[in-house]
């Protein structure tokens, strides 16, 4: 095989394809390492990485290198995330990260300058607003606010370059994260029609209450039947701080199966939600 490449002598950047057929031959190279996850074991997941590093202009094995699949969707390492932010030309010069603070207060600011402006912009990122219960926030919390920093400043100001990219330390993040206002006019929004309300006094009549995390409606299942209706609402939620949400405002549900006689139920609910966390907040360690 021979390919056609888009910088001769380049390094590794000289795998980069120029054309559709020499970036399947070389996912089809890829796909027979036998180092890559199982995920990358067919030319067509590798030719995903191979697009994907054609993108960011970078060798498709380094991205491969960097790549999981949580929940089998395609996740970057966040340091592979803010690599790419600083080799997609997007931006002049290099992100910068000044920190100030201590503790929860830890905070860092992250500015760069968009290519063909003059002014750098910048986000800030406080480190309780952005720490999840991953470990690496508590064994390299500046690393951790340098990689969460970048994305935030990515998204707001160069989406392009993280269109459809997520790490996978995003699964245990804040559903709202906080970005800077919008460097133009201000548009007013309608606001998000209210969930539903949660009921003070819910009853079993029917059965015993879910709250179904797809609309915020609560259904009710029959006793024998709420262990795996619990289940099934936490495999539909795909963050840790959602499934927080989730288990307080079910915490008046929780209370009146308790009462009825549904204690050991509740524990098994308490010990399913804790399990949901602790795999999704699992799945961010190959941030480091």
């Amino acid at each position: 095989m021979s390919l056609t490449t888009t910088r001769p002598g380049a390094g590794a950047l000289a795998l980069l394809p120029q054309n559709q057929r020499d970036a399947m031959e070389l996912a089809a190279m890829m796909c027979k390492a036998g180092f890559f996850p199982k995920e990358l074991q067919s030319p067509g997941a590798c030719l995903f990485v191979v697009e994907q590093a054609m993108r960011w202009n970078m060798s498709p094995y380094a991205v491969a290198t960097e790549i999981s699949f949580p929940q089998g969707k395609p996740m970057f390492s966040g340091k592979l995330v803010a690599a790419a932010i600083q080799s997609s030309g997007a931006i002049a010069g290099r992100l910068h990260y000044a920190y100030a603070g201590e503790g929860d207060a830890r905070t860092v600011t992250v500015s760069g300058t968009l290519r063909g402006e003059a002014q750098p912009v910048s986000i800030e990122v406080r480190l309780k607003d952005a720490r999840t219960s991953n470990q690496h926030w508590t064994k390299s919390p500046d690393q951790m606010l340098a990689y969460h920093g970048a994305r935030v400043w990515a998204r707001r100001y160069c989406p392009e370059v993280m269109l459809g990219v997520y790490a996978p330390e995003e699964f245990d993040e804040p559903a709202a994260e906080p970005l800077p206002p919008a460097r133009g006019p201000v548009m007013d929004a309608e606001p998000a029609p209210p969930r539903q309300p949660m009921a003070s006094g819910p009853t079993i009549t029917d059965g015993w209450p879910i709250l179904k995390p797809a609309d915020g409606s609560l259904v009710t299942v029959k006793p024998g039947a709420w262990g795996p209706a619990i289940r099934k609402a936490l495999s539909m939620i795909e963050s840790p701080e959602a499934v927080r949400e989730w288990r307080d405002a079910m915490a008046p549900h929780f209370a009146v199966v308790a009462a009825a006689g549904g204690s050991d139920d509740v524990d098994a609910a308490q010990a399913a939600v804790a399990d949901r966390v602790d795999a999704l907040a699992g799945v961010g360690e190959a941030a480091a």
